[in-house]
């Protein structure tokens, strides 16, 4: 191999291959020494020095074919006579304190735009570990801090990472569906951090969505004082379904009748369905109707579910509120356990998810994200390093797999 075959193929330039050899363990080993005419200071540039001895280092090339490639090249270490410095020379092939070249690394990373950590390494001949660095030096370099100068409409939402109640807090721009933001635990604290970015950055957070959560609510009122708050309306149509099953629990346990009580066993998924989302091919629509027509609570609850809707729907800010309150004043007046605890939910919240018509944004985008997320990690089977895993939420928008197995 001559030294332009190692420049184009391994992409080391200034150093002369002494010799090639196959060994057994399908690897393909080179030998090289740098050239004595270009030798210059790695501080100053001076071309005035001397060379103090040789140092054999191992990097790992780019595979040929399916064997692996390893170069072990002959290191010169220099005097300067113009500064005074005694060092080894610059290494513009690799980085500092790496056994593999740049043009590994860059390989690497393009095999990672289509496979996982653990194929990329299979099909390299090292480690998992060697290409899980690879992977976190590149993402610290591209998406660690993520520019916050023109952010505007943002969303908070958690994510369960471990058993146990063990949750992340990401941050997306609603406007780019870019990931800014992961922190530990959920609430307040977890939204510290971000807030100082937002700081340093001089950005003017003008809105944000979150769920109903007091915490976040907290955070926001507290960091982002002027910023609109916007409460998700997926998630009040949410506590509103899961009144609805609360209900349809207490009515079959007090059920007496046979007939009544098979009517509506196994229909929680129906109640919560729109009507045109219900499959006929199962009898859906037929089971609605009968366990409707048997329960009168239920009936009215489900009814009430669809008429919510309808507050998102209206032609202005003050018109969803009248409607809200004539809803609530016919929800109260059915006198419904579960029905009366979402009342007071809705009315406590209520500012906050008017301010839709304000700004129409929800955390719909950020709970797709987030399912990308928990099929990342479950894919991975869990992420031991915690920073490479939030690294890899905000660059989850890379490539093709976001996954590390």
């Amino acid at each position: 191999m001559s030294a332009f075959e190692l420049y184009h193929k391994q992409g080391i330039r200034q150093y002369s291959v002494t010799d090639i050899s196959r060994k057994k363990d399908h690897k393909i080993v080179i030998r090289g020494i740098r050239r004595t005419d270009s030798l210059h200071c790695p501080l100053c540039g001076s071309k005035n020095v001397s060379t103090k001895g040789w140092k054999e280092r191992v990097f790992i090339g780019v595979p040929s074919g399916n064997l692996k490639t390893e170069i072990h090249l002959m290191i010169p270490r220099v005097y300067c006579h113009h500064c005074g410095c005694c060092r080894q020379v610059h290494l513009e092939f690799a980085e500092e304190n790496v056994r593999y070249t740049r043009f590994f690394a860059r390989y690497a990373k393009q095999l990672l735009a289509h496979c996982t950590c653990k194929a990329a390494a299979e099909i390299l001949r090292v480690s998992w570990d060697t290409i899980k660095e690879i992977d976190k030096k590149d993402l610290q370099k591209h998406y660690a801090d993520p520019p916050l100068k023109k952010v505007k409409n943002i969303a908070i939402d958690e994510i369960a990472v471990k058993k146990g109640h063990k949750y992340m807090t990401v941050i997306v721009d609603l406007d780019t569906m870019t990931p800014l933001y992961v922190g530990d635990g959920r609430g307040k604290e977890a939204v510290k951090g971000f807030y100082e970015k937002v700081r340093k950055s001089k950005c003017k957070i003008k809105s944000v969505a979150i769920d109903m959560s007091p915490a976040f609510t907290q955070a926001v009122k507290e960091y982002f004082p002027k910023a609109i708050l916007v409460y998700d309306h997926f998630h009040v149509i949410k506590q509103m379904n899961e009144a609805i099953t609360s209900c349809r629990r207490t009515i079959y346990k007090e059920a007496i009748d046979s007939e009544a009580k098979s009517a509506i066993k196994k229909t929680r998924f129906i109640l919560l369905k729109h009507k045109e989302n219900l499959d006929p091919s199962k009898n859906e629509p037929q089971r609605l109707e009968k366990a409707l027509r048997l329960n009168d609570r239920l009936s009215k609850m489900y009814y009430l579910k669809e008429d919510l809707y309808q507050l998102w729907s209206q032609p202005d800010k003050s018109s969803a509120r009248k409607f809200a309150e004539d809803w609530l004043k016919y929800a109260r007046a059915l006198k419904i356990e579960a029905l009366t605890y979402f009342c007071m939910t809705l009315e406590n919240h209520l500012e906050n998810i008017l301010t839709w018509y304000e700004v129409p944004i929800s955390t719909g985008p950020l709970e797709g994200l987030n399912n990308k997320i928990k099929t990342m990690k479950r894919q991975a089977y869990g992420f031991r390093d915690g920073e490479y895993f939030k690294l890899k939420i905000l660059g989850i928008k890379r490539c093709r797999y976001a996954l590390v197995r």
